[in-house]
């Protein structure tokens, strides 16, 4: 190619293909990656993004907000995500007592 020659860029494909609960279940990954290793969340959205093009979407569940980003993951996971899961598992116990 000579200097000041145009050339076309082929855009990189992104998995368009996978189904929600893919995504769901790469973003858990990522972040169980990202608690693993004492990383912050945003290094777990950077890898999720690295794979689909775009930050976690509204949809996935455990996506921080706002200012939750800057956490740690370990603390994310003990201030959002456990609590959550609590919530759910009393729900869940709650109905089946029923």
């Amino acid at each position: 190619m000579k200097p000041g020659e145009l050339k076309e860029l082929k855009r990189r494909k992104l998995n368009k293909a996978d189904t929600r609960m893919d995504k769901q279940r790469f973003w858990d990954e990522v972040l169980g990656w990202a608690i693993g290793t004492n990383k912050k969340v945003g290094a777990a959205a950077h890898r999720y993004k690295d794979k689909y093009g775009v930050f976690p979407p509204h949809f996935i569940q455990n996506v921080p907000r706002s200012s939750q980003w800057r956490m740690q993951a370990r603390e994310f996971y003990r201030c959002v995500v456990k609590p959550q899961q609590a919530a759910l598992r009393k729900e869940l116990e709650a109905d089946w007592n029923e």
